[in-house]
């Protein structure tokens, strides 16, 4: 479901856009202009919410080469928790062999994505946008989690090495829309 591009409907009270709210595709703008009209109003369901994936948000508000560099700084006790790390992995074939790949692709688990999503709705204007077309985000999501894949704090060796495998990150992100009447 997180790689697919396409529209999927829900029931009448709600929609599942995917992931084509991105920039990159529609775009937040015209999704919320597209599909939000199709949401019952508030008078006639509650819970009527359309359900939107970003899966690429955060990395295109961020410097990817800066954002490894500052996750590894601030992560690299809890990295040392999930991954055996020695000194020999880092000086074996420097950083393109396979222990490094794999430390600092895992080192992505452990940035913090609240901060570059919040640049992202504030340059895409997701106040106004959401205002322009009869919608507020929901505070909180009553679907689906904001942060679905996002590594746990005490997350279990297992978990980790399940995210891992996926190819995710913990920065694909959620966010649900409501009438505002």
């Amino acid at each position: 479901m997180l790689h697919s591009l396409c529209v999927v409907f829900l029931s009448s009270d709600a929609w599942q856009v995917s992931n084509i709210t991105n920039r990159g595709y529609l775009g937040p703008e015209l999704t919320l202009s597209t599909f939000g009209p199709l949401l019952k109003p508030k008078s006639q369901n509650l819970k009527a919410t359309l359900l939107a994936l970003f899966l690429n948000a955060t990395h295109e508000e961020e410097s990817y080469a800066l954002s490894i560099i500052a996750s590894l700084q601030s992560s690299k006790d809890r990295i040392c928790k999930y991954l055996t790390v020695t000194q020999e992995m880092f000086s074996r074939g420097g950083a393109s062999n396979a222990d490094s790949i794999r430390f600092i692709e895992a080192s992505a688990m452990f940035r913090d994505f609240d901060e570059p999503f919040r640049r992202y709705m504030e340059h895409c204007r997701f106040g106004e946008i959401s205002g322009a077309n009869g919608l507020r985000m929901k505070e909180k999501n009553s679907i689906v989690r904001s942060w679905p894949l996002r590594l746990r704090q005490k997350a279990t060796r297992e978990e980790f090495n399940v995210l891992h495998a996926s190819g995710h990150h913990g920065s694909e992100r959620y966010v649900e829309w409501e009438r505002a009447i």
